[in-house]
């Protein structure tokens, strides 16, 4: 069953909501996939959506290097890897 995210505070996006990753700490990583919209497409389709208007909204250049550190750490791109690349380079922002 696919629920309605209504937590848009750990929603990180890659590439103004085509790539999207849940950061929410009690949740797995690809929790994303079992929520609409993103289960059935992507942010765009989201209400709440507001593109590059949060500290949560990645480059395309910044999944690139997300992917190398997960394929680093993990030996393959994996829901995890992206996610900590997320929140390491979210802490070494420091608040907004």
């Amino acid at each position: 069953m696919i629920y309605e995210c209504t937590d848009c505070e750990h929603c990180a996006n890659f590439n103004g909501g085509f790539r999207v990753f849940c950061l929410h700490p009690g949740l797995i990583p690809q929790a994303v996939c079992d929520y609409h919209p993103v289960g059935n497409g992507d942010a765009y389709e989201c209400g709440e959506f507001d593109d590059f208007n949060s500290s949560h909204c990645f480059t395309w250049e910044q999944l690139t290097e997300a992917e190398s550190y997960s394929i680093k750490k993990y030996d393959e791109v994996t829901y995890e890897g992206i996610r900590e690349w997320c929140l390491k380079y979210l802490k070494e922002q420091g608040p907004k």
